[in-house]
């Protein structure tokens, strides 16, 4: 779990991992900090800002993981995930052991896709430049995705089965690939695939919308 507010001016490495793994984010070329939806957010606008996590992010997002985060963009990429921005993977070129989490296509909706299967797809545009909390879900058993827009399911669609293990270790980036233009804030990967209940708590506790006051606890 990354909150991206800290300095990314500051001694390396600026962005710590709030679970206390040794995952901490090192600023690549030059991200900014920015206002986010919880405090800070990192601003990786310019066309090769990144945060290098200096640890392989494949063991987790490899395999059946989940992937959460609020970002911000007006960025949109090509039909095909290798030639599009996107938000963490790599490409293989040649080969099929790669993984793309949180690519744009031509319109803004955002994908998921494993090695050379078939494209996974929200049915919800995020590139209109406002926050959205955006979770993609995958099975590398069954290939099944599932993406939750503000923790609402927005699609779902099948790639390709089976482990991506070739190395990747950065966050605004797609490695041999390009890079994510835009905000992003309260980075979560879980090695597991999260139910729909708690995709939407987590949306719920980070929107502050998780409790419901009646009259007698606010009072007249």
């Amino acid at each position: 779990m990354w909150h991206l507010g800290e300095d990314p001016t500051g001694t390396s490495p600026q962005y710590t991992d709030s679970v206390g793994s040794v995952r901490n984010g090192i600023a690549t070329n030059a991200p900014t900090r920015t206002t986010g939806v919880i405090g800070d957010a990192a601003d990786l606008s310019g066309a090769t800002d990144s945060i290098n996590m200096s640890s392989d992010l494949s063991v987790v997002l490899g395999a059946s993981s989940t992937f959460s985060c609020w970002m911000r963009t007006s960025q949109t990429g090509t039909g095909n995930p290798w030639s599009s921005p996107g938000l963490t993977g790599i490409e293989q070129g040649g080969g099929s052991n790669d993984i793309f989490f949180g690519w744009l296509d031509t319109t803004g909706l955002i994908g998921i896709t494993a090695g050379n299967g078939a494209n996974a797809k929200s049915s919800f545009v995020v590139s209109n430049n406002a926050w959205r909390h955006v979770t993609m879900t995958r099975n590398s058993a069954t290939g099944a995705a599932v993406f939750y827009i503000n923790g609402v399911q927005s699609g779902s669609a099948t790639s390709e089965t089976g482990n991506k293990t070739l190395a990747f270790t950065f966050l605004g980036r797609m490695v041999n690939a390009s890079n994510f233009n835009g905000l992003m804030d309260e980075v979560r990967v879980y090695s597991s695939v999260q139910s729909a209940a708690q995709v939407l708590a987590d949306f719920k506790y980070m929107s502050n919308t998780h409790v419901i006051y009646n009259t007698i606890e606010t009072g007249p």
